[in-house]
């Protein structure tokens, strides 16, 4: 099924070029990228991002008192967020069909979405980078994707 190395923007991987699906993290938001074929560009697909703050109850109180149970709090929000966001993978990566997915997070994030990951997802699990890019534009993340991803094999 390979045909040649995918094309994403001005960056060329070495992969089944049919779907990759891109996500970039960090501990307040993901963004979801897709490219549908070797000439294809990517895309963000602001439909799919997720926030934080969409784990956030109606009417939730905000953080005051002690403040280790104010931690306590805040950390269950962050698995939270870091597991619906794998969730959101797993369903991405079946809806567009991906063969390919890559994954920038920093390290305890990259960490805590891949654990969350879903067996079928793991397996299209071609590329991980461990950095923040969730909010640089998108010639820097293709620029990462291009000199740490490069040279992925199908």
């Amino acid at each position: 099924m390979q045909t040649g190395p995918a094309k994403i923007g001005a960056v060329e991987l070495a992969m089944d070029p049919e779907r990759l699906l891109l996500v970039v993290a960090n501990a307040d938001f993901a963004r979801f990228f897709e490219q549908r074929g070797p000439a294809a560009p990517l895309v963000e697909s602001p439909s799919l991002r997720v926030l934080v703050d969409d784990l956030a109850g109606p009417g939730e109180a905000p953080l005051q008192g002690d403040l280790i149970d104010d931690i306590f709090m805040i950390e269950g929000r962050r698995r939270a967020f870091f597991f619906h966001v794998a969730q959101s993978i797993d369903r991405a990566a079946r809806e567009c069909d991906a063969s390919r997915l890559a994954l920038f997070a920093p390290p305890a994030v990259l960490c805590s979405i891949r654990d969350g990951l879903g067996r079928e997802t793991r397996r299209l699990l071609a590329c991980e980078l461990a950095v923040d890019l969730a909010g640089r534009s998108l010639e820097e993340i293709e620029t990462n994707l291009r000199e740490h991803c490069g040279s992925i094999d199908a």
